[in-house]
């Protein structure tokens, strides 16, 4: 399992949405494009995705005066709430969250497999995200908690996941951003999942972990 420490931003992008999608009598077909359209919010209805012909010119535009308008894009995301997160919220998985605000909405939240006898087995802080054409494509999630490595790695078991991308380092501006979930050598144990680092890559921006 390759887990780099940092790999650079990346866009998915879809097909543009026409207004013949909306006013057209047939729905689209596409399962992903249907989802946009079912919880789409006003900023995404302003904003819609980037056809891939242009995406170059679009980023190089972001990027003029100091990445200005890429400043501009990233202060107009609505950090209120969207959607229902009532599993976040509930108080045997409110412990599990790294940052109060920052939650697992509850329509494509990641359920796991319900552990008997332990109320909440079922949440991670972890919501699935589409790809291009591909419903449920990636997984976003929290960096783990010391109190949640078992049911990161048992998401990564029971998805079957084969790449782990971490976008942070563990301490940033000396806050810590993500406790160490895996083992530094040999093997670490997490509930009821082993872990066992077989190879270290150390690259010029970037490490490459390979685990079993």
């Amino acid at each position: 399992r390759r887990q780099p420490c940092k790999a650079p931003d990346q866009a998915a992008v879809t097909r543009p949405l026409m207004a013949a999608d909306i006013s057209s009598n047939h729905a689209p077909s596409d399962p992903v494009e249907m989802r946009r359209l079912n919880f789409q919010t006003p900023g995404m209805i302003s904003h819609p995705p980037i056809p891939i012909s242009e995406l170059g010119n679009h980023i190089e535009r972001l990027k003029a005066n100091d990445n200005l308008k890429f400043s501009q894009e990233y202060e107009s995301i609505e950090p209120g709430q969207q959607f229902t997160w009532d599993h976040s919220n509930m108080e045997v998985n409110t412990s599990k969250n790294r940052y109060a605000n920052v939650i697992a909405y509850d329509h494509s939240r990641v359920i796991l497999q319900t552990i008997d006898g332990i109320p909440g087995s079922d949440y991670i802080n972890a919501n699935y995200c589409d790809g291009y054409r591909k419903q449920n494509a990636y997984v976003a999630t929290q960096g783990p908690l010391q109190e949640t490595f078992s049911d990161f790695w048992r998401m990564c078991w029971e998805l079957r996941t084969n790449t782990i991308v971490m976008m942070t380092k563990l301490e940033e501006r000396t806050r810590i951003k993500c406790d160490q979930y895996w083992p530094t050598r040999g093997s670490e144990t997490y509930g009821q999942m082993t872990v066992t680092i077989s190879d270290v890559q150390e690259l010029a921006t970037y490490c490459i972990r390979t685990f079993q």
